[in-house]
């Protein structure tokens, strides 16, 4: 027993067995390490491009509004679209910090409750304007006046609340920036 304890086969034999296992370890490890990296690194370029893209949406409709004096409803589906593409992927924000969490929630947050305040002042515009037109074709002048002068006062709304949502599309520059780094 003593001479297959001094055995250099025996130890060789351990010796392989301990650097395999601590070789694994090494090998899994750094595996891991560089599967989390990549795992961030793709979350942070989609964040970034979900957000590029709001802004980009809302800079093109703030530039047809203003060119056009009108607010097409096809830039608030493109904008719930981007939201519906970070809903959808919301989940993998865990491999992040929580406060870049929290920041790209709020961005991400108010830009949804803006187009959804658009499109609800779009909405009853197109109500009042539809109310003016049932008014107008029964010939009652007054109730054409006050659904036009309703019609005016949605259409304003519908203008400022269309900035705000322009205005909070900006945050998306600190989004990215803050990821980037």
């Amino acid at each position: 027993m003593s001479t297959i304890l001094q055995s250099e086969f025996l130890w060789g034999l351990f010796l392989g067995l301990i650097l395999s296992i601590i070789g694994a370890w090494a090998v899994a490890h750094f595996s891991f390490v560089k599967q989390q990296d990549n795992q961030k690194k793709l979350v942070k370029r989609l964040i970034c491009d979900i957000s590029k893209n709001i802004s980009n949406i809302a800079n093109e409709l703030d530039e047809t509004k203003n060119r056009t004096n009108l607010i097409y409803n096809d830039f608030l589906v493109l904008i719930d679209i981007e939201i519906g593409i970070y809903s959808r992927n919301r989940e993998h924000l865990s491999v992040l910090p929580e406060s870049d969490v929290e920041a790209i929630r709020k961005f991400f947050t108010e830009v949804a409750t803006s187009r959804a305040s658009v499109a609800v002042k779009l909405e009853l515009l197109q109500r009042s304007h539809a109310q003016a037109n049932q008014h107008a074709a029964a010939q009652q002048l007054e109730e054409t006046r006050k659904a036009n002068d309703l019609a005016q006062q949605n259409f304003k709304e519908a203008q400022q609340a269309a900035d705000r949502l322009v205005q909070k599309s900006q945050a998306a520059s600190a989004i990215i920036e803050r990821l980037s780094r």
